[in-house]
This record gives structure tokens, C-alpha cells and sequence, in this order.
């Protein structure tokens, strides 16, 4: 059983090629996961900014019907927008309390007006 160096010197170079190959392969894998999460957090950000804008068309167009029939119910105002009257109230709660809207007399037979 005599060691042949070549041969010795052949397989370490098998093994450290292969070593390297997993190496390349698992930051290649890193790689493409960090791309991955960047991308997912730009997303994120898009989707935050849509939201908002989504919650500025809603105040937007509560403001227009105001203006438009003071004496709208909440449950009219859901209806037009495709949203419940929860959200509806939700959105007007909001808008009230950064004085955009206010509400005059009773819940019924009061009416609303728009600030600004």
C-alpha cells in the first residue's frame, strides 16, 4: 500500500474544486434572496403609498358628495364609494377630527359641511 503523491495531489484538487463550486453556489443562493427581500420591501413601500392615496380619493370623494347634498346619509355615501358604512363613518371620524368636515345637528334631519 504505497501513497501516490500525484494521485493524493489529483483528489485534493477534486475536493477543493468541489468546495469552491458549493462555495459560489451558496452565495449565488444568497445572492438571489437578498434580491429577492429587496424587492419584496420595495413593494411594500408601493403598496403604503397606494394606500394612502386610496384613503385621500376617499376623503376626496366624501368631501364632493357633501358638497354636493349636505343632507347625504352615511349609508348613501357607502353605497356610491363600494365600501361599508363603518368605513365610511371611519374615514368621516378622521376627517372631523382634523376639522375637514363637521356635523350639524341631529343625526337625523342634521346635515354636514365640508371646511376644507
Amino acid at each position: 500500500g504505497k501513497i501516490n503523491p500525484e494521485k493524493k495531489k489529483e483528489e485534493l484538487a477534486e475536493v477543493e474544486e468541489k468546495a469552491k463550486n458549493i462555495a459560489d453556489s451558496q452565495i449565488n443562493t444568497l445572492a438571489e434572496a437578498n434580491k429577492r427581500l429587496e424587492e419584496a420591501a420595495k413593494a411594500d413601500q408601493e403598496a403604503a403609498k397606494t394606500e394612502g392615496k386610496d384613503k385621500t380619493d376617499k376623503k376626496d370623494k366624501i368631501k364632493d358628495m357633501v358638497r354636493k347634498d349636505k343632507y347625504i346619509t352615511l349609508s348613501q355615501m357607502a353605497e356610491s364609494l363600494g365600501i361599508s358604512i363603518s368605513g365610511v363613518a371611519k374615514s368621516i371620524t378622521r376627517m372631523q377630527a382634523q376639522d375637514e368636515i363637521v356635523r350639524h345637528g341631529a343625526d337625523n334631519g342634521g346635515y354636514w359641511e365640508v371646511l376644507k
